[in-house]
Parts: C-alpha cells; sequence; structure tokens
C-alpha cells in the first residue's frame, strides 16, 4: 500500500448518468483528516477532467503513526465524461502543507452502477 495514493471507485448512475468517486487516501498519522474539495472543473483540459481533493492535519487529534483512511464521496455534477473527455485526474492535497501527496487517473469505461451509497 502507497501512503496518499487514492483510490478511487467510479460509480455512473445508469439512469441519470451522473458520476460518483468514491476516495480512499491511506495516510501514515491519525491527526489527518477530510478537508473538502476545490470547486468541480466544468470543463476538460486534453480529455481529463481534474478533481482536487483536500486533506489536513489536526492537531486537536490524537498524534499515532496508524494508516488511517481518509474518505471522500463526491457527486460528479457539471462534469460530463465522454468520448472526448473520457478521464478524470484525482490529486489529494495537503492543505496544512499545501503539497500534493498522490494522485491517481481513472477512466469512465471504468465505472459501473455498484451498490454504493449515495452520499
Amino acid at each position: 500500500m502507497q501512503i496518499g495514493k487514492p483510490q478511487v471507485h467510479l460509480s455512473k448512475n445508469n439512469s441519470t448518468n451522473v458520476y460518483t468517486i468514491h476516495v480512499i487516501t491511506w495516510m501514515d498519522n491519525t491527526q489527518f483528516e477530510p478537508d473538502g474539495n476545490e470547486t468541480l472543473p466544468s470543463n476538460a483540459s486534453n480529455g481529463i477532467y481534474t478533481i482536487n481533493l483536500k486533506l489536513k492535519k489536526n492537531a486537536d487529534r490524537p498524534n499515532l503513526n496508524l494508516l488511517t483512511p481518509i474518505i471522500h464521496t463526491l457527486v460528479l455534477s457539471g462534469v460530463a465524461l465522454s468520448d472526448d473527455a473520457p478521464q478524470l485526474e484525482i490529486k489529494i492535497k495537503n492543505t496544512t502543507t499545501g503539497n500534493v501527496v498522490g494522485r491517481r487517473r481513472t477512466h469512465k469505461d471504468d465505472s459501473d452502477d455498484s451498490g454504493m451509497p449515495t452520499p
């Protein structure tokens, strides 16, 4: 397992054609927590929509060196994955340091209509 590298599940509601991402990012400290996301892109760049998810260290939480899952679930309203723009790039940014700690790409063909919960 790589610390900071997001594991992405892309789901598609076939009746509405709306995509949802479920992202788990493993960090090596219990002080990390989700810190939201940046505004979703409305346009793709070179066929790729970039989704920026944020996490931060919270000094009020216990400081233990244990694997900690950071979970983001996001409905991608306004993101129209198509044959011309078929990919998502997920970037995980540590807002405490300003660094990008991980990234992963996924393709619209990787989506499914699984039973993942609706956010």
